[in-house]
């Protein structure tokens, strides 16, 4: 275990994969545009691309287990990707390769960063109230609070264990299936891009509030596939199979570019990506978090907020 890989992927790598530059296979490489106000943009080689060092590590006795969740991913990811092709060279979506998509867009809103680190602010959050409370009325000896004298440290496993719970729920995979699924195509000679937080949401008139979940009639979900393909589920009535306008296209990008958190990728270096970037940088789409305390205990509030037209 100890031997085992430190830097892990929150994106598969057969996944970067599909945007990267030209048909290389020895060491394939992408253009990271830089989300801030010059929107840079650099190839960078996809081993080192969406990748965290110890990201999927859980204790084990104490011990670093850096093998065990790897593997498992591992295992899904080639699911995963063999469907992407699947579907992308038939351009048909059949119903088992419809619930193949479904995990697919659960597993990659929940595996990225920003998620994780929800899920572990709120863990960490409510041990801390729980220790305090114990503290206070415990301690005899010790001066100020309980994070004055302890430092409290949450390792991955309860947050890989809710990202698992929140994947593999069969009402959620379910209210998925239950809608339509489009593939989308990229008019000839342009491409979608893809980010570190590749799944969208969008909802054209949400007036802010609490969020968004999946019961939201009127939420629309995309991911792109690979550079020539992007995938739309709706509860709308939307053909299987739609070939885009150019303005068509800019549209599903721009969500993908809200909803970044700090990279886009794509195949080429383009103006128009660029603009897109600098044109959305005060736009925002995630998970916002709060706690704060209350008489009756710690308050957490976590909401995602999707993009809007």
């Amino acid at each position: 275990m100890s031997n085992a890989p430190k830097k892990h992927h929150f994106l598969p790598q057969s996944y970067l994969k599909g945007f990267q530059i030209g048909n290389r296979n020895k060491n394939p490489k992408i253009f990271v545009y830089e989300k801030g106000k010059t929107a840079f943009v650099y190839p960078a080689s996809i081993k080192n691309t969406a990748c965290i060092g110890d990201y999927h590590t859980i204790k084990v006795e104490d011990i670093n287990d850096r093998s065990t969740i790897e593997t498992i991913f591992s295992q899904m990811e080639d699911e995963i990707i063999q469907n992407i092709r699947a579907i992308t060279k038939s351009e048909k979506i059949d119903k088992q390769s419809k619930i193949t998509l479904a995990i697919t867009l659960l597993f990659f809103k929940s595996r990225v960063p920003q998620n994780l680190e929800m899920f572990r602010k709120f863990f960490q959050r409510t041990l801390e109230g729980v220790a305090e409370a114990n503290f206070r009325v415990n301690n005899t000896d010790l001066k100020g609070s309980f994070n004055d004298n302890f430092n409290l440290t949450v390792y991955n496993n309860f947050p890989l264990f809710m990202m698992f719970n929140s994947v593999f729920k069969e009402e959620r995979i379910a209210d998925l299936c239950c809608r339509n699924f489009s593939l989308l195509k990229a008019p000839k000679d342009n491409y979608f891009v893809c980010s570190d937080a590749p799944v969208s949401y969008y909802v054209p008139n949400y007036k802010g509030g609490r969020g968004v979940g999946l019961l939201c009639p009127d939420l629309e979900i995309f991911l792109p596939l690979n550079s020539s393909y992007g995938l739309l589920c709706s509860n709308n009535d939307i053909s299987e199979l739609k070939e885009l306008t150019i303005n068509e296209l800019n549209e599903y990008n721009r969500r993908t570019i809200i909803t970044a958190e700090k990279y886009i990728f794509g195949n080429e270096i383009n103006s128009n990506i660029q603009k897109l970037i600098l044109d959305n940088l005060k736009e925002f789409s995630g998970i916002i978090y709060h706690d704060f305390d209350t008489i009756d205990g710690r308050f957490q509030y976590a909401a995602y907020i999707p993009v809007t037209s």
